[in-house]
């Protein structure tokens, strides 16, 4: 229902404020604020108003904005550039500079297996191309 007003309203001052209302209070129900409804108020609370918010609130809450995000054109205008830079640059993908986990474990195996005051010392030689 929030949904449906806040899209459906149009733009003269007390429908805008409607909207606005409308839009923040879906926000805050979907990041887990909890809501009552008593006759003309609505009554609205973070979900564990005693306690600290526990984790997976605030990820609810992070993941929220995120995806906000994600839906802005020029963040997804620069997160393509990032994948696929143009074929004239210098650049590389920057799926290219994030390791491979089983090849980095591979690789730092023998460095692992060092006694810890010889890991910095560079007494082993790593196999394989650093990425």
């Amino acid at each position: 229902m929030l949904e449906r007003i806040a899209v459906s309203s149009s733009g003269d001052g007390s429908t805008l404020r409607v909207r606005a209302s409308a839009l923040l209070l879906r926000d805050m129900v979907q990041i887990g604020w909890e809501y009552r409804c008593d006759g003309h108020w609505i009554e609205v609370r973070p979900a564990h108003a005693n306690g600290g918010p526990p984790k997976e609130a605030i990820r609810r809450q992070l993941e929220f904005g995120r995806a906000d995000q994600l839906r802005e054109p020029a963040t997804k205008r620069f997160i393509v550039g990032m994948e696929r830079p143009a074929r004239s640059s210098a650049c590389l993908p920057v799926t290219e500079l994030v390791a491979d986990g089983r090849r980095l474990v591979a690789q730092l195996g023998p460095v692992a297996d060092l006694p810890r005051p010889e890991r910095a010392t560079g007494h082993c030689q790593l196999r394989g191309r650093w990425p």
